[in-house]
């Protein structure tokens, strides 16, 4: 069982993590916006958690949640016991989280050169998205490798990740 969540603010390059030929192997799974994140949520990390011989890439779970919920709505749609419950979930599963986390302003160009309709709406949201996203590997009990694309290579980063994955430990 192997699990790899990408998580990171928009223009953070978790897509393009995730389109890597050694990403190739794994399902790919992207939560955009959900009606009932939880349930889904729960579904599908109980899903992965089962399968022998799962490999799952996915875009964006509960951290999004909590941080885009906080930011844009005012308030997250799942509870800290509830994140806490499904990171018990993907623990079980093998699960290595990668924040792809550049400099802010890196983020900033990607979002404004993307040219199309964002849940965020202003560059005020998206830096408070990226500080909260900062803080997310102290809170969390998955093993996280930080990516930011402009300091390293796809490949340095999915070395670390085979590395958790094969056994080394965490980062």
């Amino acid at each position: 069982m192997t699990v790899v969540l990408l998580e990171g603010p928009d223009g953070g390059g978790k897509t393009t993590l995730a389109s890597h030929p050694w990403l190739g192997a794994f399902e790919r799974r992207h939560f955009g916006l959900l009606d009932d994140p939880l349930r889904e949520y729960r579904a599908f990390a109980s899903m992965a958690a089962a399968s022998p011989r799962g490999l799952f890439v996915i875009e964006r779970m509960h951290p999004s949640e909590r941080i885009y919920g906080e930011v844009a709505r005012g308030a997250s749609r799942i509870s800290p016991e509830q994140a806490l419950d499904l990171e018990r979930i993907l623990e079980r599963a093998g699960c290595v989280a990668v924040l792809c986390l550049p400099t802010f302003s890196a983020c900033w160009t990607a979002w404004v050169g993307r040219g199309a309709a964002e849940y965020l709406k202003d560059e005020k949201s998206l830096r408070a998205v990226w500080r909260l996203y900062r803080k997310w590997p102290s809170e969390t009990s998955l093993p996280v490798i930080v990516h930011d694309r402009t300091r390293m290579t796809p490949e340095k980063t999915l070395l670390r990740v085979r590395s958790i994955l094969n056994g080394a430990g965490p980062p």
